[in-house]
């Protein structure tokens, strides 16, 4: 068999932790697994700025022929300043962007010329960084965007920094062979985008380990365990969700029996939006490894989504991977997202519930409804075994390997 050189090149590769490094970790190693391809990793050296080791992620690590690591010029505070005073080339597309602008360097210390080049983002650095190396060996290039890029509800894009994301948006998905998106809500705004390139478009979600799911029997506890475990930041904020807890609390007679426990990241500005609330029943544990994380979860009896506050369906594409992480605990999930949503749209599919993020009478009144359940002692109403194969790792790694042999 004439196996495949794949190079991924990717910022966020493990033993670095956050969401795309965890996505990109889960693919890797089922990947790794697969006689069709042999692999090489084009990475940053860790620590990166905002991506902290995370030593339980090892077991994604492995699998490579070579692994490459370029050292980025990175400092928090003078990132600050950059974004803040003026448009620097060391900011664009984003605040590593050391990374593509290295890729001469890079290219010198890759030993093993590839068929293929897989790239991943966020960050958007390691998609400009493949598009070099596309064109450099004049192979085929697979490039996933896990988030929306020009039309990101998430980012306040000045004129001058929205010319330049078109631009390099068109020029990626002309060069790549295909574009792997993480919704069908994605596919189909970027079809109505870019028509020309329709066909290059394929659906591979985020997904989950399934080494990671293990039997997780329902035993009831004194209390009503609710718990996140996430990211807090940007547009992602838990004060709709503490406000409803605050009304379910002056409401209810039960509110002692409901526990809520949340636990990620978080950035200042949502560390302020916790310390408002001073409620009983609430606690912020902090940020915990993704070992750590998985444990609270099987803990739960209900699992919560939050997703970005984003006005308009239309561009409410994203996709959490924490959707993918919970399946593994085996307990109910609630979202909190906008109305028509990827998210929505996802929930719904898996029969999990959604509401609509800034109805702060709804939730409450939905914290209000589990109580109900749980103080009647209908246990079976929290033990939900639903393992959705499409979203496994292994399965998707295998479509992904067949991807790169057609190309």
């Amino acid at each position: 068999m004439n196996r495949k050189r794949v190079l991924l090149v990717s910022i966020a590769f493990p033993p670095k932790k956050d969401p795309e490094c965890i996505q990109t970790g889960r693919y890797f190693y089922y990947l790794s697994k697969e006689r069709k391809v042999h692999l090489d990793v084009l990475t940053s050296t860790p620590p990166t700025l905002f991506m902290p080791v995370d030593v339980t992620l090892t077991k994604y690590d492995q699998g490579w022929d070579e692994k490459i690591e370029l050292r980025l010029l990175e400092n928090k505070y003078f990132s600050y300043l950059q974004r803040k005073l003026w448009l620097s080339p060391l900011m664009l597309p984003d605040s590593k962007a050391h990374f593509h602008l290295q890729w001469k360097s890079a290219i010198k210390k890759i030993s093993h010329v590839p068929n293929v080049i897989y790239s991943r983002s966020y960050p958007l650095s390691s998609s400009i960084l493949g598009y070099r190396l596309s064109k450099h060996f004049k192979v085929p290039w697979v490039l996933h965007l896990s988030d929306p890029w020009v039309d990101s509800p998430l980012h306040n894009y000045s004129e001058k920094e929205k010319e330049y994301h078109s631009n390099w948006e068109e020029k990626c998905f002309r060069q790549a062979k295909n574009i792997c998106l993480t919704s069908n809500k994605s596919i189909h705004f970027y079809s109505k985008k870019y028509p020309k390139y329709a066909s290059k478009f394929k659906l591979f979600p985020n997904v989950f380990d399934p080494e990671e799911i293990v039997k997780n029997p329902y035993s009831p506890k004194e209390k009503l365990r609710l718990i996140y475990t996430g990211g807090l930041a940007g547009t992602r904020s838990p004060k709709t969700f503490l406000e409803a807890l605050k009304d379910f609390n002056q409401r209810s007679e039960k509110s002692d029996l409901l526990e809520v426990i949340f636990a990620g990241p978080c950035d200042r500005r949502m560390r302020g939006v916790i310390d408002e609330f001073d409620l009983p029943n609430f606690n912020y544990v902090g940020a915990l490894s993704l070992k750590e994380s998985i444990s609270l979860q099987r803990t739960a009896d209900v699992l919560l989504i939050i997703d970005s506050n984003v006005s308009s369906a239309e561009l409410a594409m994203f996709f959490p991977s924490k959707i993918l992480e919970y399946v593994g605990a085996q307990r109910r999930i609630m979202a909190l997202t906008t109305n028509g949503s990827a998210t929505e749209n996802v929930m719904e599919a898996l029969n999990y519930d959604s509401l609509q993020i800034t109805d702060t009478v709804a939730i409450s009144s939905y914290l209000e409804s589990l109580v109900d359940e749980f103080s009647n002692k209908n246990y079976s109403y929290f033990h939900i075994e639903n393992i959705p194969q499409e979203f496994s790792a292994q399965h998707n790694a295998i479509r992904l390997a067949e991807l790169f042999e057609e190309i």
